[in-house]
């Protein structure tokens, strides 16, 4: 019986036959599901997107964070540090420094410098840099001054291409 032909088809037949069904059933138990990674990536979509609705915010796990409190204690310190390494001098010019934004007008700039005390009229500093046509040349930046700068200084420094 085990030397039939008949006998070998029909069992390389069943053990084919019994393969398949097998993995049909496989597939009809998990669904055709999209790749781990991919299901993975709508995962956190859409959680990302409900987290938002409830006011909260998603963070990867290998994104570093401090709580407000420790940032403010680091901040605290460095500042320390920066007051015990500068002397008094060098802080009065400090307190004179001040960020410029790209696209700042005139009027902008002319409020931080008199809320900086480094002039004492904006309307002046202002018609300065109409007088001179240099509204649109402010270039962007940290500048220092002292508080006995003159205004043409000034208007000379946050227009001149570094």
């Amino acid at each position: 019986m085990v030397k039939k032909r008949s006998f070998w088809t029909g069992m390389g037949l069943g053990i084919a036959l019994g393969a398949i069904l097998l993995q049909m059933m496989t597939i009809g138990a998990t669904g055709l599901a999209a790749p781990e990674s991919e299901q993975e990536d709508i995962h956190v979509d859409l959680l990302a997107e409900h987290a938002e609705r409830l006011g909260y915010q998603l963070y990867a796990n290998d994104q570093e964070w401090i709580a407000k409190d420790e940032l403010e204690r680091q901040v605290a310190a460095a500042e320390r540090a920066v007051l015990k390494s500068v002397t008094p001098q060098e802080i009065v010019s400090v307190k004179g420094s001040f960020y410029i934004l790209s696209g700042m007008s005139p009027e902008q700039v002319a409020e931080m410098l008199l809320s900086l005390s480094l002039i004492q009229d904006k309307e002046l500093f202002i018609n300065e840099m109409k007088n001179r046509n240099l509204q649109g040349q402010i270039q962007t930046g940290v500048y220092t001054f002292k508080d006995d700068i003159h205004l043409d200084e000034i208007v000379d420094v946050i227009t001149t291409i570094r």
